[in-house]
């Protein structure tokens, strides 16, 4: 092989060229990752900005005054915890324009620490705020309204028999009496609904009564609208029965007809109702039964929302029956029976 020292040496020259190239590029290199180390390190210790705060700022209620109480508006549903009257002004002297029963749904606008704006029936009124709570009642089994009938002081104003209805009765009467006993009715009726609730409440009802005291002034409407805003799902009106011939007796239930103007949808539900109660009554009592009278004239009947039965328990003309309607012993056989009547209905 000819060798020639020329090309050697010029392959050299490329070898040291390549080198320095190589060895330039690892220092460029370098400096670059310095350069960006640097860099980060910069950031790194540059301070980070604190983050901005975001300060919530509640809207502030609104407060108004009246009659000297402060209220703060408000728009909730709240729900009475006893009957409470509801009057014009925030004051225990002002007039009452009605009672809520225990356990009614009503929109508060305002609260104030003792009294409570409210509005109802398209007016707005008072009430005290300590019979008020946002809590909505639980409750256990049927509820079940009692209405005590009559009161102890007649009210001659009168009202429509039912919705839209031309023809008017006085709005509370206070019913028949004892021709043995001297008992009035509206004593007799609350006497016997105040067992009823006992014995409806030991069976796992819940139970409001439209009444629990002879001095009230309540209407037939006043009174369904007192079972309607309490949630009641049935409505049993205790009364007892008068003739002026005294040998007539016997228990009858009375319910609305079923062509109604005012309550026929509830004609079947009233009329079963009235039924099973009856049935019962006259199977612990022994008393004759009357059978279940059909009416539109009863406004204690047109007036409600709700399935609804009279019951008249007896005549308190009938010297005998008087006795008996009063004595605890048959009392018992016609809460029995009543009671006995209500389970039929719901089964």
């Amino acid at each position: 092989m000819v060798m020639y020292r020329g090309n050697n040496k010029g392959t050299g020259i490329i070898a040291e060229m390549k080198k320095g190239i190589l060895v330039g590029c690892l220092l460029v290199g370098c400096l670059m990752l310095a350069s960006c180390s640097n860099k980060k390190e910069k950031k790194a210790e540059s301070p980070t900005p604190a983050p901005t705060e975001k300060v919530e700022q509640s809207a502030k209620p609104v407060v108004f005054e009246e009659d000297g109480e402060s209220f703060e508006k408000v728009e909730e549903y709240v729900y009475t915890t006893t009957k409470l009257n509801v009057r014009k002004s925030c004051s225990t002297d002002s007039e009452v324009v009605k009672m809520l029963p225990e356990r009614a749904k009503v929109m508060r606008i305002g609260v104030g620490e003792t009294w409570s704006k409210i509005r109802i029936d398209e007016g707005e009124y008072y009430v005290a705020t300590e019979y008020l709570t946002q809590a909505e009642p639980v409750v256990d089994g049927h509820l079940i309204a009692i209405d005590a009938g009559h009161q102890e002081t007649a009210n001659t104003e009168e009202e429509a028999i039912g919705p839209g209805a031309s023809k008017k009765k006085a709005k509370a009467t206070i019913g028949t009496s004892g021709v043995s006993t001297g008992k009035k009715e509206y004593e007799l009726t609350l006497e016997v609904a105040k067992k009823l609730k006992e014995e409806l409440t030991q069976r796992g009802y819940s139970v409001f009564m439209v009444r629990e005291s002879n001095d009230v002034n309540l209407s037939p409407h006043e009174r369904a609208d007192m079972a309607k805003e309490a949630g009641a799902e049935v409505l049993v009106r205790l009364h007892a029965n008068g003739s002026k011939i005294k040998e007539t007796n016997g228990a009858m239930a009375i319910c609305g007809t079923k062509n109604s103007p005012y309550v026929a949808s509830l004609y079947d539900d009233s009329y079963r109702l009235s039924k099973d109660i009856l049935t019962h009554f006259v199977k612990e009592t022994g008393a004759n039964n009357k059978g279940v009278w059909q009416t539109d004239l009863m406004a204690g009947i047109n007036w409600s929302s709700m399935p609804v039965t009279i019951l008249e328990m007896g005549f308190m003309s009938n010297a005998q029956e008087d006795q008996k309607l009063s004595d605890a012993d048959y009392q018992t056989k016609m809460i029995k029976g009543i009671a006995d009547g209500l389970d039929a209905y719901f089964e």
